[in-house]
């Protein structure tokens, strides 16, 4: 019989798949907007290097709060249908939320500034692999930022057995 707090492997790379789009996403989108901007503020004489170096921080921090939604939860997880728990088994906290979400995009800034090209795609790729084929489903992210994730039915359930023992 299958573990119900585990997801499913669909569930599992679903979440991830809408995660990693979303960053590189917001990413590419946030440093077209910034260089199409910084384009008609410097002319075509070209970037000076700390508009390059501000462009791609600024790309980075977007894309890492935007997939957090601000530390409320990763984007991925509503559409696996996944809950992200702390160790403590209850939801996880904000810090939680932003240290699992800033640690693919940390990776990926340090692979564009040694110019490693699409680092973000592959680490994404490798990690979404590692936690689809763990038994608990956990990738690397979640295991650094101590997070588990179980179905969110299987958090209801509890919460509405939780609400029926307290109305009796």
């Amino acid at each position: 019989m299958a573990d119900l707090s585990v997801p499913s492997r669909r569930d599992r790379a679903m979440a991830s798949l809408v995660s990693a789009t979303v960053t590189i996403g917001l990413f590419m989108l946030v440093s077209l907007v910034v260089g199409a901007a910084g384009g008609a503020v410097f002319g075509r004489g070209g970037f000076p290097v700390w508009a390059a170096w501000g462009a791609l921080l600024l790309s980075a921090i977007v894309a890492w709060l935007g997939v957090s939604r601000l530390g409320r939860g990763l984007i991925g997880d509503r559409a696996g249908s996944l809950q992200a728990l702390g160790p403590d088994g209850l939801p996880a906290s904000p810090l939680r939320t932003l240290a699992r979400s800033g640690v693919p995009v940390l990776v990926g800034i340090v692979g564009i500034v040694l110019g490693l090209g699409p680092t973000l795609v592959v680490v994404y790729a490798v990690c979404g692999m590692v936690a689809v084929l763990r038994t608990d489903r956990r990738g690397p992210f979640e295991m650094l930022s101590g997070v588990q994730l179980v179905p969110a039915a299987a958090t209801a359930t509890v919460e509405l057995d939780g609400a029926a023992a307290d109305t009796d």
